[in-house]
């Protein structure tokens, strides 16, 4: 599975975020058997990072603006990248092919109004 998805931006030394409120940039992700790889885009030959999901936690989070966005958090340490996708349709599938990468049981019920799916 590959498709752009927007990251939320990271927070500073400090804890607070570089923003103002939250900020979101558009990457191409891809999965490779149970590794996640993010890019700038679907050219770039050099990932900007990678999440090996046999070591992650992946769930569902609520953002403080509206709306939902997947969370995977590395398991033994405070490692955090927070990704959604354009629909809630597209965000419902990127979880279940996410969960299911990391050896984790699906969620039920779906997601409200997220009945499509995304090319894989």
């Amino acid at each position: 599975l590959e498709g752009w998805l927007l990251k939320r931006k990271a927070r500073d030394a400090w804890g607070v975020w570089r923003c103002c409120g939250e900020s979101w940039t558009r990457r191409w992700f891809s999965l490779r058997e149970v590794v996640l790889y993010y890019y700038r885009s679907p050219t770039d030959r050099r990932a900007r990072g990678a999440i090996p999901l046999s070591l992650a936690h992946v769930e569902l989070r609520e953002s403080p603006t509206g709306g939902q966005y997947i969370k995977l958090s590395a398991r033994f340490s405070r490692r955090a990248i927070r990704v959604r996708a354009a629909t809630p349709a597209q965000t419902e599938t990127w979880l279940r092919v996410l969960r299911a990468a990391a050896g984790l049981p699906p969620l039920s019920p779906p997601l409200p109004g997220a009945s499509g799916s995304i090319a894989q």
